[in-house]
């Protein structure tokens, strides 16, 4: 059975930590692991494609079959496989106010050693925007050549406050969910809906569905 999601208002963590630069979210006891080169290979194969990860040709619904959901054990354990693209969701639901940015750090920590582990996270999306709301989605890669396996309550990402001039929010959070409003829980969802439209219209270009 899945653990409730946590519902986090980061202005108050704020507010009650006196405006403390960092914030500590956990990660949630659901993934998604992406599937290995063999497994791709068969799957591009079975729908008359090359062996290839072709972005433009690739269907929303042959991207799913790329990936199967996995959780922790029994005792809440999760292996992270070296060199896996993984996601996860945070177990807390975010809550972010309008005169606030976050930056997630590139590193996980153990809750319990204070060490940093080899797992990094969104190198290159770190950013939570002001007046985002919903899980904050993982993109977690074992960098190191080992299997590493971690109860999953006891890893800590931390997050750097940027406090704003002026509340900021950004155009098409105006007329949307905000940044993660339309993730799931215990669903985590793929691709990204700006890299999603511009496949769109390529493939409408070249004809294809």
């Amino acid at each position: 059975m899945l653990e409730a999601e946590k519902r986090v208002d980061v202005s108050k963590i704020i507010e009650n930590r006196k405006r403390k630069s960092t914030i500590r979210l956990h990660l949630a006891p659901y993934f998604r692991v992406q599937k290995d080169r063999v497994e791709a290979e068969e799957i591009f194969r079975l729908h008359g494609m090359e062996p290839i990860y072709d972005p433009v040709r690739i269907t929303a619904e042959i991207n799913e079959e790329l990936w199967k959901d996995c959780l922790v054990d029994h005792n809440g354990f999760f292996t992270f496989s070296p060199k896996r693209l993984i996601l996860g969701h945070t177990l807390e639901y975010i809550n972010v106010p309008a005169n606030i940015g976050l930056r997630m750090r590139e590193f996980f920590y153990s809750e319990k050693t204070g060490k940093i582990l080899p797992l990094t996270t969104n190198c290159g999306a770190s950013s939570i925007h002001p007046g985002s709301a919903g899980p904050q989605t993982y993109e977690i890669i074992n960098i190191s050549d080992q299997p590493l396996s971690v109860r999953v309550s006891k890893l800590i990402c931390l997050l750097d406050v940027d406090y704003l001039e002026e509340p900021s929010i950004l155009a098409q959070q105006k007329s949307s969910k905000g940044q993660f409003g339309d993730q799931k829980r215990g669903k985590i969802k793929l691709g990204n809906p700006g890299e999603d439209w511009e496949m769109q219209a390529i493939r409408e270009a070249l004809n294809l569905k």
